[in-house]
C-alpha cells in the first residue's frame, strides 16, 4: 500500500462526530469550475457588467476558486478568488471632480477572506421544495435541508478583500486614489450581492433530520441531525511535521455531522489524525465505528447469537411398562422458542475487545446450565440420570482495508447418561461441536450508494458442520449421533437461507442514500471502494457526479456535447442531478432485490432416543 492508503487505514479517526464527508480545496474548485462552464453567459459567476454614475466596470470572468485556511479559520474560513479573463474599468479618482481613469482588468486577481454561512430549510419554507428536488430516496417533507454558503455579508465593501493575497495585473493598488479605491469596493460588493441573490454562492446543501425515522426507516441513527464545517490539513503521511499549510490543493472541506440528535461539540473542529484524502482521493466519507457497529449493526446481529443456540431441553427417561428397560432420549431445540425472549435482551449482547494494534473485533458467549433428569425404579434398586449441556460462541471480526464482514460461531452439545444398579451400570451419551459461519461483503452498486450482501460459500462448502464423538455402553439406540449432527446442520442452514431475510435487507438497504450530499453546479457524489480501518470506521471513497463541463466553456457558436462518456441513469424519477451517471456506474451491479420476510417458526423440539435394557 502506498504511504497514503496505509496512513489512511491505520490512523484516521473521525471522532467526535458520526459522520464526516471531506473534499479537497481542489475538488470544490473543480465544482465551481463545472458550475461557471455550464453557467448561462449572463452569470455573474461569467460576466461582470456594472455602471453607476458615469463609472463603469466590466468584463469576462474565469472560473471561481476557493482557498481554505487551516490556521487561523474561527476568523477567515476561506479566500475566494474573482478572478478576470478580460475586462476594463473607468473609476473616478477624485470626490470633487468628474476626472477619471481607466485600468485594463486582464488576469485581475481578487482574493476576499470570508466566512462560511449556513441556513436550514423546513418543509413548509418557501425554498424548501427547490432544494428538496435535489435529492433521491427521501419522501418529501420529512427532513430538512441545510445549505451551507460563502456568506455575502463577511465579503463586502471594498476594504474587505486582501490586497497582499490579490493580484492587480501588475498595478501597483497601493498607490492608487482612495476615491478609486472606494468606488472599486462599491462594483465589487454589488457583485457578490448579485452572486448570492442568483444563488451561486453555494458550498453544499445536505439533509437534516427532523424525524429520522421517516427518512431511513432501516437505520434511523444515519441520518445527521447537525452540521458543523471545518477545514482539515494536509500533512505529508511519514512527515516529520505536526502542522499544515494554508491553502494546499490536498486540504479538505469537512461537514462535520452529528446523527440521533446526538449534541455536537460546543466547538467546531476535527482533530488531526491522519489523512482522510489526496490528490488522488478528492472525496472521502466516513462514518464512525461507534454507529456503524455499536449503535446499528451489532443489535442487528444480536438475532444471529440468539437463533443459532443449541437449546438443551429436559432428557426423556421412562421405565417401560414392565420395568425390563428404560427409554431415554436427548432434547434439544435450535434457537429460540420463548416469545417472552427477544433478540434486543442484553443475553445477546455482543461484547467489544480491542487487541494490542487498537483493532476491535466483537464477542458473544453463553453457557446453559444442565438440564438434567433421574429415575428410579420401583424396588429403588436402579437409577438411571441423564443431562445435557450447551455452550454457545460467536465472533465478529471486519477486514482492516478490506469490505468482509465475517462471524464465526461454535456451540458444544454434550449429552450423557449413567445406569447405575446392582447387577452392575455403565454409561453413555456424546459431545458434539457445531462450527458455523456467515460472511458479508459492503460493495457498491449503481444508484451510486451502497449495500451489504451476504457471500455465497462456494461449492461444497456448507455454512455449518457438526462433528464429534460418541460413547456407547449397554444400550440399544433408535437414533444415532449422526442424526444429531445433520439436524443440527441442516437447521442452521436453512435458517441462514430463509430466516435471516430481514435482517439481509436492512442491509442492502441502510447504506443506500448516504451519498446525498449536493455541491456547487448541484453535483452529486458516488460511492466506491468502501472499506474499514483499523478502528472499524466506513470509509468510502465519493466520486463528484456534476455535469460534465464542456471543453470550451462559453465559446460562441460551438455546440458540445457535456455527457460524452456518461449514459443515461436507468433509474425513473431521479432528479436532474441524478439523470446522467458516468459509464462505468452503469457496469455496476444494481442493488439487491429484498427478499420475502419469513419470521422464524419456534423451533421444535428434537429428540436422539435410546433404550437401555434391564441387566
Amino acid at each position: 500500500m502506498s504511504d497514503f492508503t496505509t496512513s489512511q487505514i491505520r490512523d484516521t479517526n473521525p471522532s467526535p462526530y458520526d459522520q464526516i464527508f471531506l473534499v479537497t480545496q481542489e475538488t470544490v474548485n473543480k465544482a465551481f469550475r463545472r458550475m461557471w462552464a455550464i453557467a448561462d453567459p449572463s452569470s455573474p459567476l461569467v460576466t461582470f457588467n456594472y455602471k453607476s454614475h458615469g463609472q463603469h466596470l466590466g468584463g469576462d470572468l474565469d472560473a471561481p476558486q476557493i482557498e481554505l485556511n487551516v490556521y487561523g479559520q474561527n476568523n477567515v474560513q476561506l479566500y475566494y478568488h474573482l478572478k478576470f479573463l478580460t475586462g476594463q474599468m473607468e473609476l473616478y479618482i477624485d470626490p470633487d471632480s468628474d476626472d477619471t481613469k481607466v485600468f485594463s482588468l486582464v488576469d485581475w486577481d481578487i482574493v476576499f477572506p470570508v466566512v462560511i454561512g449556513s441556513e436550514t430549510y423546513k418543509p413548509g419554507d418557501s425554498e424548501y421544495s427547490e432544494h428538496a428536488a435535489k435529492f433521491d430516496g427521501f419522501p418529501n417533507g420529512t427532513f430538512s435541508i441545510a445549505k451551507l454558503f460563502i456568506a455575502a455579508s463577511s465579503i463586502s465593501g471594498g476594504a474587505t478583500f486582501d490586497q497582499k493575497r490579490s493580484y492587480f495585473g501588475g498595478l501597483d493598488w497601493d498607490n492608487q486614489p482612495g476615491e478609486l479605491k472606494e468606488n472599486f469596493g462599491m462594483f465589487i460588493s454589488k457583485w457578490i450581492n448579485t452572486m448570492s441573490d442568483k444563488k451561486e454562492n453555494i458550498l453544499g446543501y445536505s439533509v437534516v433530520g427532523s424525524d429520522p425515522s421517516e427518512i431511513n426507516g432501516v437505520a434511523p441513527t444515519f441520518v445527521p441531525t447537525s452540521i458543523d464545517h471545518y477545514n482539515y490539513p494536509w500533512i505529508e503521511p511519514g512527515s516529520s511535521s505536526t502542522s499544515g499549510q494554508d491553502g494546499l490543493d490536498q486540504n479538505a472541506f469537512c461537514y462535520l455531522t452529528m446523527a440521533d440528535f446526538t449534541k455536537p461539540p460546543e466547538i467546531a473542529g476535527l482533530t488531526y489524525s491522519g489523512p482522510f484524502v489526496d490528490k488522488d482521493n478528492g472525496a472521502t466519507f466516513c462514518m464512525n465505528s461507534n454507529i456503524f457497529w455499536d449503535t446499528w449493526l451489532l443489535p442487528l446481529l444480536q438475532e444471529i447469537n440468539m437463533q443459532t443456540m443449541v437449546n438443551p431441553d429436559t432428557p426423556y427417561l421412562a421405565f417401560a411398562n414392565d420395568s425390563g428397560a428404560v427409554y431415554v432420549s436427548c432434547e434439544y431445540h435450535i434457537g429460540n422458542n420463548d416469545s417472552n425472549v427477544s433478540a434486543s435482551d442484553s443475553t445477546f449482547a455482543w461484547t467489544r475487545s480491542i487487541d494490542g494494534d487498537g483493532k476491535p473485533s466483537w464477542t458473544w458467549s453463553s453457557s446453559i446450565p444442565p438440564a438434567t433428569n433421574e429415575v428410579v425404579d420401583e424396588n429403588r434398586v436402579w437409577t438411571v440420570s441423564s443431562s445435557e449441556t450447551s455452550q454457545s460462541n460467536t465472533t465478529l471480526t471486519f477486514d482492516e482495508g478490506g469490505k468482509k464482514i465475517s462471524i464465526v460461531g461454535q456451540n458444544t452439545f454434550h449429552f450423557e447418561f449413567h445406569d447405575e444398579a446392582s447387577w452392575g451400570g455403565g454409561s453413555g451419551g456424546f459431545t458434539a461441536t457445531t462450527d458455523w459461519h456467515l460472511n458479508f461483503a459492503i460493495g457498491e452498486v449503481n444508484d451510486g450508494g451502497l449495500q451489504i450482501t451476504r457471500i455465497p460459500d462456494p461449492e461444497g462448502v456448507s455454512a455449518s458442520t457438526t462433528t464429534g464423538t460418541e460413547f456407547i455402553y449397554g444400550f440399544y439406540h433408535e437414533d444415532t449421533f449422526i442424526d444429531y449432527c445433520e439436524n443440527v446442520d441442516s437447521s442452521l442452514s436453512y435458517y441462514f437461507d430463509s430466516n435471516i431475510s430481514w435482517i439481509t435487507n436492512s442491509l442492502i438497504s441502510a447504506l443506500q442514500n448516504q451519498n446525498q450530499l449536493v455541491l456547487p453546479g448541484n453535483g452529486v457524489f458516488l460511492m466506491e471502494n468502501a472499506r474499514f480501518n483499523k478502528r472499524g470506521d466506513l470509509l468510502v471513497d465519493l466520486l463528484y457526479n456534476g455535469t460534465p463541463a464542456p471543453p470550451s466553456p462559453h465559446a460562441k457558436n460551438v455546440q458540445h456535447n457535456i455527457y460524452a462518456g456518461y449514459v443515461k441513469n436507468p433509474k425513473e424519477g431521479v432528479p436532474e442531478t441524478q439523470k446522467w451517471l458516468p459509464e462505468k456506474w452503469a457496469k455496476l451491479p444494481a442493488r439487491a432485490a429484498l427478499a420475502s420476510v419469513k419470521s422464524k417458526e419456534p423451533s421444535p423440539v428434537k429428540s436422539i432416543k435410546a433404550t437401555i435394557p434391564r441387566g
